[in-house]
């Protein structure tokens, strides 16, 4: 497994786009009737991944993750693309179209794991921001009976990252990994949750406690950590616009200042338009 040409960097990192929430253009009455899209950049959205062991590890992307009309093969080198050079890497973090619903997900190839140290994928800095911090405007969530409120939409909420392992490269470790959620939500971010508590400079925020989504004992020395971001579309993230006073909204007031959204299993995934989520530092130790 190790070569130059995959080494992407002398100190062990590389820069990965994982998520950024936009809008590409479309008109108000498109974007009242569909959901919200998810476009991934190479930009200020892209992720560091600080490696303990920088010449033993590998990384991977899902060949769906870019081609939607990819069918799963059950085979590794057919259904995983490595990134071992810096085109790659372009081709493979400019993705796009990432709708509600949708799955990226990306494979971690460890060798010579040492079995007396878990395997650790920690979040160290994230970017998940509300319309105030974006545009200095306010998207309010609405409490009912009118009271006021100054917690703000956030595209986290409707953020989940997964994680699954195996020990070789069959199928069975990721065949049904790559289509649907499997386990529980490492990313476990909802409303009045604290866990991006920390510093934050421009949109970054370096956490004060860094999130582990994947901290596990392998025996194994070989290790393939698979992990997926998923845009969430259902019920629980939901939102309908209304106004001041919760009347509904039947068109989305994109001129205001202020804007309000009332959780209802009725609703869509309007209130995250245009936000940015990213993954700005990942650390993997093993």
């Amino acid at each position: 497994m190790k070569s130059k040409s995959r080494k992407l960097s002398l100190i062990g990192t590389i820069f990965v786009s994982m998520l950024s929430v936009c809008s590409a253009g479309v008109s108000t009455f498109a974007w009242f009737q569909a959901q919200a899209n998810v476009n991934i950049t190479t930009s200020s959205t892209s992720t560091m991944i600080s490696v303990s062991r920088p010449d033993d590890y590998s990384f991977y992307a899902y060949k769906g993750n870019r081609n939607s009309s990819h069918i799963l093969q059950n085979n590794f080198t057919n259904d995983f693309t490595l990134i071992d050079d810096s085109t790659k890497l372009a081709e493979e973090t400019e993705l796009s179209n990432f709708n509600p619903g949708d799955i990226k997900t990306y494979c971690l190839v460890m060798n010579g794991h040492d079995a007396s140290k878990n395997v650790d994928l920690s979040i160290t800095q994230i970017t998940s921001n509300d319309a105030l911090k974006q545009y200095s405007k306010n998207r309010f969530v609405y409490e009912s009976g009118g009271s006021e409120s100054s917690t703000q939409i956030n595209v986290g909420w409707a953020i989940n990252i997964y994680t699954s392992y195996d020990t070789t490269n069959s199928s069975l470790g990721y065949s049904s990994f790559v289509n649907s959620r499997t386990g529980r939500d490492r990313f476990d971010y909802t409303n009045g949750s604290t866990i991006l508590d920390g510093t934050t400079t421009g949109n970054i925020i370096t956490l004060t406690r860094p999130i582990s989504i994947f901290n596990q004992s392998i025996s194994s020395s070989t290790v393939y950590l698979y992990y997926s971001i998923v845009f969430t579309n259902d019920s629980s993230i939901f939102y309908r616009e209304v106004d001041a006073t919760g009347k509904a909204v039947l068109e989305p007031n994109k001129d205001e200042n202020d804007r309000y959204f009332e959780q209802s299993a009725n609703g869509n995934s309007n209130c995250y338009e245009l936000l940015t989520f990213a993954l700005n530092t990942l650390t993997l130790t093993f």
